[in-house]
């Protein structure tokens, strides 16, 4: 019946969140791989504020999708009802602007990465593209959230 549909419904979504949790937690991750790397290397200050940015945007996006995926898993979803309600609309708002931090993380980085006049490293270059992979699963897995 109807309970039985929402129960799997519910468990689907906490599976997504939890999901979500740990594409977040590499986004962090990689975030401060690549931070290091930057510490050391020998960029010219265009180049480093870039980076520099894509850092702040992916740490935003990383902590955005981290505390919708807490929500959710804090969430007793039977008190949803089928997903009725202000609480789901806020959650799902939520989703959408995690989706978003993310999604532009994702083009910073691809920006960065495409653009030759900067003297990325191999190293620096493999980094990035870790975080923009990083960042564009963290905004599906948020979108899939906020369906």
């Amino acid at each position: 019946g109807p309970k039985a549909t929402f129960t799997a419904e519910a468990r689907k979504l906490q599976n997504d969140a939890c999901y979500a949790r740990n594409v977040a937690g590499d986004l962090s991750r990689d975030i401060r791989e690549m931070q290091n790397a930057l510490s050391r290397g020998t960029l010219d200050s265009r180049t480093k504020s870039l980076v520099k940015d894509l850092q702040l945007d992916g740490e935003r996006a990383s902590r955005a999708v981290e505390r919708l995926s807490a929500k959710i898993a804090g969430t007793d979803l039977s008190r949803l009802g089928s997903r009725s309600g202000r609480s789901v609309e806020k959650l799902q708002l939520q989703a959408e602007l995690a989706a978003r931090e993310a999604k532009a993380a994702a083009e910073l980085a691809s920006e960065l990465l495409e653009a030759s006049t900067y003297e990325l490293s191999g190293k620096l270059k493999r980094m990035i593209k870790n975080v923009q992979s990083d960042a564009e699963m963290a905004s599906s897995a948020a979108a899939e959230l906020a369906a």
